[in-house]
């Protein structure tokens, strides 16, 4: 779970830094593309392990362009961050945190049944981010998920996630619902824009 976990977060790191530097994910030029493609790939199969090859490429798109890489430089210098030395929460968040609307408790969504139910494992998500919510009275909660189920197109991962955080108590004025994204890159994509 813990190392999902740590991919989900990855992917949605490495898609809001990317946008935080307004680049598009792949470069414009096709050698560009094929060195962040590259990068990409090694990062993916050997993460930490692929710091020479990864520096190599990183150098190689300097050449190239060089703010460019070095934007990328520091995209890589901080998904290795994520990977190996982030501290993860998967319970309740910690004490500490921005205790106004600062805070922003986002839940992704996970594939529904094919009759539009939720699965355990969207449930589970579910009550650890309510718990969240009310140690953390003021933050927002995010929903995000499109529609997954096979034989009821009219359900959505996310409006099924706002019912039940509002049966279960959650205040529907602190939601924000995003329904229409179809993958997790996509959750990401949609959700960093409605916050940003």
């Amino acid at each position: 779970m813990k190392k999902i976990f740590k991919f989900v977060l990855t992917a949605i790191v490495s898609l809001c830094l990317s946008f935080s530097f307004s680049i598009p994910v792949f470069a414009s030029e096709s050698g560009e593309t094929d060195i962040i493609n590259e990068m990409i790939s090694y990062y993916s199969t050997y993460q930490s392990t692929a710091k020479t090859d990864i520096q190599r490429l990183v150098e190689k798109l300097k050449a190239l362009n060089s703010t460019k890489g070095e934007e990328w430089e520091k995209i890589m210098e901080y998904l290795d961050y994520v990977n190996t030395d982030m501290n993860v929460n998967v319970d309740v968040l910690p004490n500490g945190l921005p205790n106004d609307d600062n805070l922003c408790i986002t839940v992704l969504g996970f594939a529904l049944n094919d009759d539009g139910t939720m699965k355990d494992e969207l449930v589970g998500r579910l009550q650890t981010a309510l718990a969240s919510a009310q140690k953390y009275p003021n933050a927002y909660v995010a929903v995000t998920g499109g529609g997954t189920a096979k034989n009821n197109p009219n359900a959505t991962e996310a409006d099924q996630m706002a019912a039940w955080m509002i049966a279960n108590g959650l205040d529907e004025n602190r939601f924000i619902v995003e329904n229409k994204c179809k993958s997790t890159v996509q959750n990401a994509q949609f959700i960093y824009a409605i916050l940003r």
